[in-house]
């Protein structure tokens, strides 16, 4: 099995991938050794979400959950949506560690406790 550090669930969004999302990834320690799911609305998708964790969790090992949603975010994330997406990885992958952000246009984020 090959292993990695964690799981990231982002936004499509072209205005956070190219540069937002990598320099948030290496200032948690993750970036190139993470599965990504990226996806419209992020976090908000809790179908790609389970089923993605899921995989990487079988494939991967990752037990360090990284859930996003963005600022004006057309697919229609918000901050609320980071709690639901958290309640559901609590309840199918108990053993994760869940972190929660809320990511800006301006390449900055918000931890969300």
């Amino acid at each position: 099995m090959h292993a990695c550090k964690g799981f990231f669930i982002g936004c499509m969004d072209f205005r956070l991938c190219s540069t937002a999302v990598p320099k948030f990834l290496d200032s948690l320690g993750l970036m190139g050794d993470c599965d990504s799911c990226v996806v419209a609305g992020g976090a908000k998708d809790l179908e790609q979400l389970e089923k993605m964790l899921s995989l990487s969790i079988r494939l991967h090992g990752a037990s360090r959950v990284v859930l996003t949603v963005h600022e004006d975010c057309g697919a229609g994330a918000t901050k609320d949506d980071l709690a639901v997406a958290a309640k559901l990885v609590e309840e199918k992958f108990p053993s994760c560690s869940i972190e929660r952000y809320f990511l800006k246009l301006n390449g900055t984020w918000e931890k969300i406790k």
